[in-house]
């Protein structure tokens, strides 16, 4: 994973991996921007920097997917908001849009759900079923 810092968005930006190099951060739209540095920044951080390797980790990059893409997908339909028309193709266009940001909100509640359980899991039991317990030395579950 690339934890580069985006200087241009403040010393704690971490750049995600799937966010393309040399994007000129400080020539995005505002609202944006705010989306990135409020939103996207913080849960890269939480949910993939600071958690368990693994599953943990990846259930967290693919939620931190998900919330960019929504916030993309908010960006667009608020942009296209402005200059969208009442003609039945512009509506069609518009409601196709609502759709796939619907769409991307319930598989990022889904991932969301599974990552709480996976951290409740860990707390009540200390490996996740399946796990390697590198205190015990051996895989979860084994007799």
């Amino acid at each position: 994973m690339d934890t580069k810092t985006n200087h241009a968005a403040g010393p704690a930006a971490i750049r995600p991996y799937w966010m393309p190099e040399g994007v000129d951060f400080d020539g995005l739209p505002s609202d944006l921007r705010a989306g990135i540095l409020t939103l996207v920044n913080p849960a890269y951080e939480e949910l993939v920097l600071r958690t368990k390797p693994g599953l943990e980790q990846s259930t967290g990059v693919t939620i931190v997917q998900l919330l960019w893409l929504e916030v993309l997908e908010m960006f667009e339909i608020g942009r296209d908001f402005l200059h969208t028309d009442s003609s039945p193709d512009s509506r069609q266009e518009r409601d196709a849009k609502v759709s796939r940001l619907l769409r991307v909100v319930a598989a990022k509640g889904k991932a969301s759900a599974f990552w709480i359980r996976l951290q409740d899991f860990r707390e009540r039991h200390g490996v996740l079923p399946g796990g390697y317990d590198p205190i015990q030395r051996e895989f979860a579950g084994a007799e």
